[in-house]
């Protein structure tokens, strides 16, 4: 028997957690680095993290731009954690079944991602604070990561690797070299002063639809699970995001795992001459995910010759 690959191993983990996952928020493995940290300026227009034999690539509409900080990772977490929660197991989810014509026949299936009738409404929903700052950043990040487009597929160092998922590689395969949108269509809040009265709200309650594409990999690719509780404590900045849903990536893996410092910030797209700056940065968001989730990892200082490395389960 073949051993299996990390992502197997990965996947399987996560399976057997998808029983109980009320306290749960999932992530797509799409989405293991969540787009540039702070807003980006108006040329940069796609965002690719190299990870292994694989990448994985976001690509802007011009008119609105990447998706960007917290913000832009929470509403990718929670458009993932409905996809799941409307699994088989699941529970709670705000999808809906559409039957709708489209150029070339008819889309259908549960696809339709209801959002509510107020921008403050939803936000409510993930207790966030419903200031005319978060509010703007909210609204722009709904346009930009409803906008953009997804591709994925094996990096030059592929070869290099004893064992590759090759559910994953085949899927990436039958893409070539397209990227796919995340929506098909949207359909964002109205300003309150266009309703007539209170009960014209629910003409106006905003949506999104989900491209099948999307809702298949996230479902047949295992999307990460993450701890509400842990998110609590972390969730005011993008990189503690990405940092604890790569940490929860690596240990369903189930195996000791060790890597240069340099080399997991490029996992989160972070390229810079001074990394010692961020493992200090990294090391205060570790210790705060480990007041939620005991989990067994550390950072080593570097020497000559010898650079920093970050340490899980060892």
């Amino acid at each position: 028997m073949s051993k299996p690959t990390v992502m197997e191993r990965v996947d399987r983990a996560i399976e057997a957690r998808l029983e109980d996952n009320g306290s749960l928020s999932f992530s797509s493995k799409l989405f293991l680095s969540g787009g540039p940290l702070n807003r980006p300026a108006p040329d940069q227009l796609s965002w690719r993290v190299e990870r292994g034999p694989f990448y994985y690539e976001m690509r802007a509409d011009p008119k609105y731009g990447l998706p960007w900080g917290v913000y832009g990772r929470l509403i990718q977490i929670w458009i993932d954690t409905q996809i799941i929660r409307d699994g088989p197991t699941s529970r709670n989810s705000a999808l809906e079944e559409i039957n709708m014509e489209i150029p070339g026949g008819q889309l259908r299936g549960r696809l339709k991602l209801a959002l509510g009738s107020s921008l403050s409404e939803w936000l409510g929903r993930l207790n966030l604070d419903c200031g005319g700052k978060t509010m703007r950043d909210v609204a722009d990040n709904w346009e930009r990561i409803s906008s953009i487009k997804l591709s994925g597929g094996q990096t030059d160092a592929a070869g290099r690797y004893k064992a590759v998922s090759q559910e994953l590689m085949s899927f990436f395969s039958g893409l070539g070299e397209k990227s796919f949108p995340l929506c098909l269509y949207t359909s964002f809040w109205r300003a309150t002063r266009e309703r007539r009265n209170k009960d014209d709200s629910a003409r106006f309650a905003s949506y999104i639809i989900l491209n099948p594409v999307y809702v298949n990999f996230v479902t047949e690719f295992r999307a990460v699970p993450m701890e509400d509780d842990v998110l609590a404590v972390i969730r005011e900045s993008p990189l503690a995001i990405d940092f604890y849903r790569w940490l929860r990536h690596r240990d369903h893996a189930g195996q000791p795992f060790s890597v240069d410092l340099n080399q997991l910030l490029a996992e989160f797209g972070i390229h810079t001459g001074n990394p010692s700056a961020y493992k200090n940065v990294l090391k205060r968001y570790l210790d705060r995910i480990r007041t939620v989730w005991k989990v067994e990892a550390r950072f080593t200082d570097g020497n000559r010759g010898t650079p920093a490395k970050f340490l899980l389960g060892m």
